[in-house]
């Protein structure tokens, strides 16, 4: 077996035990920490070719809308003079900086109007009748008919990498649009503002065709060997590591839907995991210097602890030799102390063994001998005595000289005791062990019998002789005796526990009961029969169990007593408070066997304690909190203070424990003694004093005047005296005060009668300012709010006007045409019908437009109506809103703030309609104004729903930014704004709650959380109420 040096044993461990930490570590960082490194790096790389691709796909699909805008628009008017359309073309193309080109193409392919930027329209002949019939995605979108996205290609009309889409506009006519790589590429390379990560584009043909890098941006690279962006084109995305450009990349591709282009997102490896390096490189350092460190520790600790060893081991062979004079060393180390002195006490026994051996026999003799309640006597194989100690004849009246050598029948054993004592030996001798003990009668020398408990065994013999047989006999008889005194106690006790004033009840290891007295059953109303037996949680409510489990676990470990009050439940289900006393019962091995309880209700007596400590507090925190300086102090030649509550502490600026357990004089507060003696005296004579005047002095030094009232009271044998003290400082300055006023009433009465006419003037005055400047607010809210209506007005009206214009202007052109054709004497019939056909759809633009805006008009005249006259009718609820909504689209149009209307259309209210317009005006523009400040984006929602037969529930919400809660109370007070100075006047929502509540008759209710949006909730009745209340100032 090999043998290790202690220094190779403790390096060994020490350098594992600094190890395993270190492995663990490794394998955290392995198999979790860089894992979820590259987890990040690549999500990370995925969202930004997500958030690229979805630009890409926007722009692509917003120039999609509009180029099908332009598509719808067209059809039905193709085909037209040359050169018709290209205003409109010109026209969106310099609207937008993405499109190459815009054209129309003949079912042949063949280009008829095309659309250019302002720098390349003068060579827009060039491009006209060029035959595109053979592009891919035309023909495509031919056969298909519908729009198709082209692959890259080289553009005829900018000379640059272009895509382009084709739109049929009807059967026979297409919308061919070519927009700018150069954009596209730019929209992508916004996207990142990291400057380590590149964004390529790269087409369905994996050809690369945008890159950081501008000499790569052109050469049409093929990218099909790099297995990203093929699985990235088969797939929808992928993220992998890749070499391209002699450079070892991680990255993500992702597919633009629409073209089918692929965006890739690359990082160097080296640079997107530079933190794992650096971690690993730190941890490795780390590591092997940790191991250094404890392979030194452990070589170091070894040696020190090889020379103490070897040491106490040159002592222990010494020891083993019989050297017990032996020299320890003294070291400072617990442990090596311990074994020293282990060992020196080890020596110390081994020569305390050595002596008693040598005295064990005679010891054995002795004990024998002295044993006082145990008789022994030793017998032959043929039953002659042949040891019989003194106790054998204490018990059987027969000397030792007298036996020794006899038999058993000289002992007055009867035959059939002999015969069993001669079975037992036999037994003895064939099995060995040991008989009994069992219990017999023995007859004594005087013939008196005696019960013993007698055991035999065997003593063995010397050399051949054969063993003899020990009987060891104990007298029974004072045993006896105890057993019937212990009956007879058991049966007071019995009678005692039955006739106690509590209820004892004694339990079982497991529980149960085994006895219940009288009281017991008064106390818990189950009678003992029904009671024995039961486990102890019968009278336990299960909210108290794990507590009695804890009490009973503690008792059967024999702590000791156990004092609990617990909560009990009788057999009528009424819940009490018992106080027990629990104390084991034990046998004579000092192990429990019972519990024996001791049980008191004690629920009347909680009650009279719980009402006694609410008086005490009560009084107590009367005391404390009573306004009036109060303190308690013992009535005698030293009244030391025994207590003072705050107002007195702060009346004389004494903290509390400063004054208990010392004098007045000990504080110094009487600066005249002879009234603080009087105070005694009448205290002493009359037992209270009333209202009595006197200086008192302050822990600073000030004098303040009092009027001290006291008691003498007498409380649990002891007298105490309760004063209370009143600081009459100020009325006393104030008497001399009034003393000294009343001298110049007069004066000062016509002086302040002056002074408050003058200011009663300046506030009629300010009063009517702040009138005018609320009417004139007022005015400038309507003014305000009638430039918006017209403002919007105009815009409505603008679209369907300028349709109407240029259907009239074009009529008004092909009717010249008509003209010149007819004085040329040219006129065909073929023109004629033309014109008539151009007459025909013209009228109907027109007419289509002057009917919409005759109806946008009648819109705008019944809110302007209903906002002006304030009067009465029957009208629809979602009528009103939707005319609001329409009155304030225009408003709408330049924001980036959505309006949404749910109104049942089965509401009908009998009311005014202008008012409840002017409120969701208000409303909605206050959301607009205050609840989307700072927003980019935000939802305003109109609802309402019928609230039992009379009411309804008209709810305007946002999901702005909320309104702090500090703010909620005063919103609907005049002139509140968080806009002052920026706008706001702060009369917008307090005109909206006094039309619902004066004019309306309703209520509105606000709820508002910052950050979470605000929602006005109005209550109406459907059957607004006659009220002669004008209403106010209303902004349109």
């Amino acid at each position: 077996m090999i043998q290790w040096r202690m220094s190779q044993v403790l390096s060994l461990q020490i350098a594992l035990i600094t190890a395993f930490p270190l492995i663990a570590l490794a394998l955290i960082s392995y198999l979790w920490v860089i894992p979820q490194i590259r987890a990040d790096v690549e999500s990370g790389h995925q969202d930004i070719a997500h958030a690229v691709a979805a630009n890409l796909e926007g722009r692509l699909g917003g120039a999609e809308h509009e180029l099908t805008s332009i598509a719808n628009y067209l059809k039905g008017r193709l085909p037209r003079r040359a050169g018709t359309w290209q205003p409109l073309l010109d026209a969106h193309i310099g609207d937008s900086d993405i499109y190459e080109s815009i054209s129309i193409i003949d079912n042949r392919g063949i280009t008829l109007e095309i659309g250019l930027p302002p720098k390349r329209q003068a060579e827009r002949d060039t491009y006209l009748g060029v035959d595109i019939s053979r592009k891919a995605f035309y023909r495509r979108s031919r056969g298909l008919h519908s729009r198709v996205w082209s692959n890259t290609y080289l553009s005829a009309t900018s000379g640059d990498l272009a895509v382009a889409i084709a739109i049929p506009i009807d059967a026979d006519f297409s919308l061919v649009a070519e927009l700018s790589l150069s954009e596209l590429s730019e929209i992508s390379s916004h996207q990142s503002n990291n400057s380590h990560l590149s964004t390529m584009l790269i087409d369905r043909n994996a050809q690369l065709i945008s890159h950081p890098d501008p000499n790569l941006t052109g050469q049409q690279l093929s990218l099909r060997n790099l297995n990203i962006v093929t699985q990235g084109l088969k797939d929808g995305l992928s993220t992998e590591e890749f070499r391209f450009q002699n450079q070892q990349l991680i990255g993500s591709s992702v597919v633009v839907p629409k073209l089918g282009w692929l965006v890739l997102v690359s990082q160097a490896k080296q640079h997107a995991y530079r933190f794992v390096w650096l971690a690993t490189e730190a941890a490795i350092a780390a590591c092997v210097l940790a191991l250094l460190a404890a392979l030194i520790s452990g070589v170091l600790l070894a040696r020190g602890l090889s020379r103490r060893i070897k040491h106490y081991s040159d002592n222990a062979h010494q020891l083993a030799s019989g050297n017990y004079e032996l020299r320890w060393p003294e070291i400072h180390v617990a442990e090596f102390t311990d074994l020293s002195r282990h060992l020196q006490a080890m020596a110390a026994a081994i020569q305390q063994r050595e002596r008693e051996l040598s005295n064990s026999e005679i010891s054995l003799r002795a004990t024998m001998e002295q044993t006082p309640n145990v008789a022994i006597q030793w017998f032959d194989d043929k039953g002659r005595v042949l040891y019989w100690n003194t106790a054998s004849e204490r018990l059987y009246k027969f000397d030792r000289d007298d036996v020794i050598g006899k038999d058993l029948n000289h002992l007055r054993y009867s035959q059939q005791q002999q015969l069993a004592f001669f079975r037992d030996q036999q037994a003895l001798y064939q099995n060995g062990g040991t008989i009994g003990p069992k219990e017999c009668e023995i007859t004594c020398k005087d013939g008196s019998v005696v019960n013993v408990l007698s055991t035999l065994f065997l003593i063995p013999g010397l050399e051949d002789s054969p063993p003899r047989t020990a009987v060891m006999d104990i007298d029974l008889s004072e045993l006896r005796l105890v057993e019937r005194t212990l009956r007879e106690r058991e049966q007071r006790y019995r009678a005692l526990i039955q006739q106690s004033p509590v209820a004892v009840i004694e339990w079982d290891l497991n529980g149960n009961v085994r006895e219940w007295n009288e009281s017991a059953e008064e106390i818990f109303g189950y009678p003992r029969e029904l009671a024995l037996g039961k486990p102890m949680m019968f009278i336990v409510p299960p909210e108290e169990q794990d507590r009695m489990e804890g009490v009973m676990a503690t008792l059967l470990a024999n702590i000791g007593g156990y004092r609990s009050e617990i909560n009990n439940i009788t057999a009528s289900g009424r819940i009490i408070t018992c106080q027990w006393y629990n104390q084991p019962i034990e046998d004579n091995k000092g192990d429990v066997i019972a519990i024996m309880s001791s049980i008191d209700d004690v629920s009347e007596r909680k009650r009279m304690e719980a009402k006694l400590r609410s008086s005490e507090q009560k009084f107590i925190s009367f005391f404390d909190s009573s306004p009036v300086a109060m303190s308690v102090s013992y009535f005698s030649n030293t009244p030391r203070f025994l207590n003072c509550n705050d107002a007195w502490c702060r009346l004389l600026g004494i903290s509390r424990s400063s004054a208990i357990g010392h004098t007045s004089d000990d504080l110094g507060i009487w600066p005249d003694p002879i009234k603080r003696q009087q105070i005694a005296e009448t205290l002493l004579a009359q037992g209270q004093v009333d209202d009595f005047e006197i200086e008192m002095m302050k822990q600073d030094g000030s004098i303040i005047s009092c009027n001290i009232s006291a008691r003498v009271l007498q409380v649990g044998g002891e007298h105490l005296v309760l004063r209370s003290y009143q600081d009459i400082t100020h009325k006393l300055q104030a008497q001399r005060e009034i003393h000294e006023l009343n001298q110049s009433l007069e004066t000062r009465v016509l002086e302040r009668t002056s002074e408050l006419a003058q200011i009663n003037e300046e506030l009629q005055s300010a009063l009517r300012s702040l009138e005018l400047a609320q009417d004139e607010l007022v005015r400038s809210e309507k003014l305000a709010a009638l430039g918006s209506l017209v403002a919007g007005i105009a815009h409505e009206l603008n679209t369907p006007i300028g349709n109407s214009l240029m259907a009239a202007t074009t009529l008004e052109e092909h009717t010249r045409s008509l003209e010149q054709d007819f004085e040329q004497g040219s006129l065909k019939r073929s023109s004629l019908e033309r014109f008539v056909d151009d007459a025909r759809a013209g009228c109907t633009i027109v007419e289509h437009n002057l009917h919409k805006a005759s109806e946008l008009v009648s819109s705008f005249k019944q809110v302007a109506i209903d906002q002006t006259s304030s009067q009465r009718r029957q009208f629809k609820l979602h009528e009103v809103v939707n005319e609001i909504a329409v009155t304030l689209a225009p408003t709408l149009k330049k924001t980036p703030f959505e309006l949404h209307c749910n109104i049942p259309d089965n509401l009908q209210l009998d009311s005014y309609p202008g008012p409840l317009g002017q409120i969701l005006t208000n409303l909605i523009n206050n959301s607009l104004l205050h609840g989307f400040d700072g927003r980019s984006q935000g939802r305003i929602e109109v609802t309402a729903r019928a609230q039992g037969e009379s009411q309804v529930e008209l709810s305007v919400s946002d999901n702005g930014c909320g309104i702090a809660p500090d703010d909620i109370g005063k919103v609907f007070d005049p002139f509140f704004t968080s806009k002052l100075g920026k706008g706001g006047s702060g009369l917008g929502l307090n005109i909206v709650h006094n039309l619902t509540n004066q004019v309306l008759g309703g209520s509105i209710e606000l709820d508002s959380q910052v950050g979470c949006g605000t929602r006005m909730i109005l209550t109406l009745p459907l059957t607004a109420p006659i009220s002669d209340v004008q209403e106010p100032g209303l902004p349109l």
